[in-house]
């Protein structure tokens, strides 16, 4: 890839993307009894970010740091690559695109075929370490109820989910569903991509651009921390999702995470720098 994951994670503030494309054709089918063997399907995000300047950073430039309303897309492709009586193994493949450039990242989740919850993989198969949450779409004919959790890969957990209200997109009835997730990013092939520390005069120059809150806390921190400084990484995501009342595919969604750097100081987590994917 030309441009290391990295500079797009430890990047982007306040993104809002929005799928622009219907899944009119499996919409349209009639309902079915369990995801079928056949899903192949593409989800197209696109909205604005703002995100650290990974070239500025590296030379020092800070008044250069931030880049802001930088176009931002994501192709979502969603397919069944194997099928029991029960299970259906997914893959869930999404391509970044930041100003031009891409990056990508996989995920494989085990699901049934009725609940569409997370269940383990069959025998030698590799999925993510999930069980009992939603991970690609609401199942069929969906619950107007808070019933569910929903899976977050890049914490590596489920979280609930509320149920907002009765709405429609489109031609389409929809129940409105809102998630909000919180933590440590855990998902180690990210993990890799991020740089596990910083020079001390690298975060010192970041400083003057950052909030004044944010600011005094970092500059407060670099005396008691090693050079270089350690870095810890924490996402917060909020999804909206608008699923068909009667096949739970997401006939639109809201998406919008941010990423936190941090060090530690005295065992305590000091949020240092804001931004997001």
């Amino acid at each position: 890839m030309p441009l290391r994951r990295s500079s797009i994670v430890l990047g982007v503030i306040g993104a809002v993307l929005i799928i622009s494309a219907l899944l009119v054709e499996l919409v349209a089918v009639p309902v079915l009894t369990r995801l079928p063997g056949s899903l192949d399907v593409t989800l197209h995000y696109a909205g604005t970010s703002s995100r650290l300047n990974a070239q500025a950073v590296q030379s020092g430039d800070s008044a250069h740091v931030f880049l802001q309303d930088v176009p931002t897309t994501i192709d979502r492709h969603i397919k069944a690559v194997s099928t029991t009586a029960h299970t259906a193994v997914v893959t869930d493949d999404t391509n970044l695109s930041v100003a031009g450039t891409t990056s990508s990242e996989s995920h494989t989740y085990a699901l049934d075929r009725k609940s569409l919850r997370t269940v383990l993989p069959p025998i030698g198969t590799a999925a993510e370490p999930s069980t009992g949450c939603l991970a690609v779409a609401f199942p069929l004919k969906p619950k107007a109820n808070n019933s569910y959790t929903v899976y977050d890969a890049s914490t590596q957990q489920c979280f609930p989910v509320t149920y907002v209200g009765k709405d429609s997109r489109g031609d389409r009835s929809v129940y409105a569903y809102t998630a909000t997730m919180t933590g440590a990013i855990n998902e180690q092939s990210l993990l890799r991509t991020l740089p596990p520390a910083l020079p001390k005069q690298t975060l010192a120059a970041l400083a003057p651009q950052l909030p004044e809150p944010v600011r005094a806390k970092m500059v407060a921190s670099l005396a008691q921390l090693p050079d270089p400084v350690p870095l810890a990484y924490a996402a917060q995501t909020t999804l909206n999702v608008w699923a068909d009342r009667k096949t739970g595919l997401p006939i639109d969604e809201t998406l919008h995470q941010q990423v936190t750097v941090g060090v530690d100081v005295a065992g305590q987590q000091v949020d240092v720098m804001p931004s997001s994917t």
